[in-house]
């Protein structure tokens, strides 16, 4: 099945080793399709995701919050998810008949 919405979010390791301390930055996606918003660790139905919201931070990227019945999931992105939150939210409107 082909998703309706991909983002790019960002996971950030800390390694320390003998040498000294580094980061490394993994790039993962959460997907949008019909009736799931899914991520590298997580699964979400549609209908357990009350709502995103998005919060910048510095000049460019921030983090995405998936509102869900198990609680809050942050996202870090570089980019803006607009175009991701406007797909979830005409989506559940789909899905559910609710009106946005």
């Amino acid at each position: 099945m082909e998703p309706i919405a991909v983002q790019t979010y960002y996971q950030v390791e800390r390694q320390v080793d003998r040498t000294g301390q580094s980061l490394r930055k993994d790039a993962h996606y959460l997907y949008l399709y019909q009736t799931i918003v899914s991520s590298t660790s997580h699964i979400f139905n549609i209908s357990d995701v009350h709502d995103m919201s998005f919060r910048k931070v510095g000049k460019q990227g921030g983090l995405l919050y998936l509102h869900t019945i198990s609680g809050v999931h942050a996202y870090p992105v570089h980019a803006s998810p607009h175009a991701f939150m406007t797909a979830f939210h005409r989506q559940l409107k789909h899905v559910s008949g609710l009106d946005f």
